[in-house]
């Protein structure tokens, strides 16, 4: 049997060399060989316009793959903590890329130690790329940029279900913020004035100019007083900010943000400027949190960025 089976080898070795020599003879194709002293590969280098990858055709014949490869994408956190834990071996490794938003889980990295004879090819990996949280999404879009009183009164209807009560804030905001609203004396607005203000007003503006002059020296000293009033001349006071919570990224829990609220009247116009408070800190947070939850998955978490 084994006599066959070398007999058999033989001529199949045979048959390839013949068509190597046919191929070299006629189409002008070289044979290269590259190896390292014990292992050889041979190529055939063909000239331009003769190529043809047969690799693929070549794979399907076997049983199955020589290794595991791919680059996969998945959707939320338990897709991707299901994957690793189901691939993971002692040489995985999760890079976390905050800049980019995203987990890229490498089951084949470079194992640990100098040896480079120990290399992998990293070439069979799954990444989660973060959503944005609509709600953040939406106030991202919106903030930053003056806004007409139409424009407001659509972003705080379709809003007004995550404003957070005056009286629920404490405890919710981080130190700093809470720290930043006292200091400011912020009027934080209820949801039922934010539904009011969306609702739109007409603002008066009543400017007074006075001036105090020092008879002991001369000097003089101009005073300018601006009061808005709307249209029954009732004196108005504009909240100058409010709380809402936001879900950062799609699986992430939802932070308190301080949303700075601005307005400007001319000539009974009325504009408005909203600011998200410390986004970035905001953001920061949220892939903490998610950075949190993907190491219980058990394997080593690397961060890029």
């Amino acid at each position: 049997m084994a006599k066959n089976s070398y007999s058999e080898q033989s001529s199949v070795v045979g048959e390839n060399q013949a068509i190597i020599d046919l191929m070299s003879d006629r189409c002008k194709v070289e044979k290269v060989e590259v190896g390292d002293g014990s292992k050889f590969l041979t190529f055939l280098v063909t000239p331009d316009g003769m190529h043809h990858d047969m690799t693929e055709k070549i794979a399907v014949l076997q049983d199955k793959p020589g290794r595991r490869t791919g680059r996969l994408q998945v959707a939320d956190l338990s897709s991707f903590l299901a994957l690793v834990g189901r691939w993971k071996t002692d040489d995985s490794i999760i890079w976390s890329d905050r800049q980019a938003g995203a987990f890229t889980a490498t089951f084949e990295d470079h194992p640990e130690g100098a040896d480079p004879s120990q290399a992998a090819w990293r070439d069979f990996s799954v990444t989660w790329n973060l959503a944005q949280g609509e709600a953040f999404r939406k106030c991202n879009e919106f903030e930053g940029r003056w806004h007409s009183q139409t424009d407001i009164a659509l972003f705080l209807g379709e809003r007004i279900g995550d404003v957070v009560e005056p009286g629920a804030v404490k405890g919710l905001l981080n130190e700093q913020t809470q720290r930043i609203v006292e200091l400011m004396g912020s009027n934080l607005a209820t949801a039922s004035e934010l539904l009011t203000l969306s609702k739109g007003m007409t603002i008066n503006v009543d400017s007074r100019m006075s001036t105090i002059e020092n008879l002991d020296n001369g000097e003089a000293h101009i005073f300018y007083e601006e009061n808005h009033r709307d249209a029954s001349g009732n004196k108005i006071k504009v909240p100058n900010a409010f709380v809402i919570a936001l879900q950062i990224y799609d699986g992430a829990p939802p932070v308190a943000a301080l949303v700075r609220l601005r307005y400007r009247a001319r000539e009974g116009t009325v504009k408005w400027f909203l600011e998200l408070h410390d986004k970035q800190k905001l953001v920061d947070f949220a892939f903490d949190d998610l950075s949190q939850k993907v190491s219980e998955a058990g394997v080593l978490l690397v961060r890029k960025g």
